[in-house]
């Protein structure tokens, strides 16, 4: 195809991938992606990319890698419950909050995964210590919760 950092299926009807690293991107992720109902990887690493992570991300059920590191991206990582990554990186953006109660993969079919990088609050939960896992890295990300004060 004659799209830069579009991969396509071999008939050319379905995008599978978009790879777009280091390309000096700016804005935020469109939740519109979300329509790409056979991607399998998406990598927009090394960019500017700033706003938050799309809620709407958590119906790409055949996304099977992410990779967003080293952007600006803010806020918290959505409940994408319906992913069943194998391989999750958001390090080194401005995420922070609590981390969802459930993984953005499958635990059981999990490659890697590093969160670090970011300001999650503690206590980090129970998948981050997913030792089914390969390799997850939320390392020096754990900062303590407000305390409430009335």
């Amino acid at each position: 195809n004659g799209w830069y950092g579009v991969y396509c299926n071999a008939n050319y009807t379905e995008v599978n991938a978009i790879l777009l690293d280091q390309n000096n991107l700016n804005g935020t992720l469109p939740p519109s992606l979300s329509g790409i109902n056979n991607l399998l990887a998406m990598s927009i690493q090394g960019n500017e990319i700033s706003g938050s992570l799309p809620d709407a991300y958590n119906s790409l059920e055949s996304l099977q890698q992410l990779y967003l590191q080293n952007n600006n991206i803010q806020g918290g990582l959505p409940e994408w419950s319906s992913l069943l990554l194998y391989e999750l990186y958001l390090t080194s953006n401005d995420l922070s909050g609590i981390l969802p109660s459930t993984a953005p993969f499958n635990i059981e079919t999990a490659g890697d995964c590093n969160i670090g990088g970011n300001l999650w609050e503690c206590p980090l939960p129970q998948w981050c210590n997913a030792s089914s896992v390969e390799f997850i890295c939320a390392c020096g990300t754990c900062v303590p919760s407000p305390s409430v004060t009335s």
